[in-house]
């Protein structure tokens, strides 16, 4: 594996650039790498039914992570789990997606038609740029 040690200049580069996709990972490493071309890839019922479960629990999550008891809760299992409390976001889509675990109760919102909607725009783009 090639390793580069670019100019300080650089150092935070994130996001796409002719092909490119340039991303900074939580250990402060700079990854980059082809931006891949799914255009032609036709996606199975079991694919999107996970890709939608899986908006949920980040949907759920990001409302979570905003109450500050359910928070407080969330950095607690990330500390039990994974000995790093700042990771608390992960452990919310975690218990939501394995466990459906809703602390939030009736407060969580989630709709699957508007997550369709906004799915098929995103696919809609992605074509018209390719």
């Amino acid at each position: 594996m090639a390793k580069v040690r670019l100019h300080p200049l650089f150092k935070y580069i994130r996001g796409t650039f002719k092909g490119m996709v340039f991303r900074l990972s939580y250990n402060g490493k700079l990854s980059a790498y082809l931006s891949p071309n799914m255009s032609r890839i036709e996606w199975s019922q079991a694919q999107d039914d996970h890709r939608e479960r899986m908006a949920e629990s980040f949907a759920y999550a990001s409302q979570a992570i905003q109450d500050p008891e359910i928070k407080k809760f969330y950095v607690q299992m990330a500390l039990e789990k994974k000995k790093n409390e700042n990771r608390p976001y992960d452990m919310a889509v975690s218990d939501y997606y394995h466990n459906r675990n809703n602390l939030l109760g009736a407060r969580f919102y989630w709709s699957a038609d508007l997550w369709r909607f906004k799915y098929e725009e995103r696919k809609r783009k992605r074509k018209k740029h390719w």
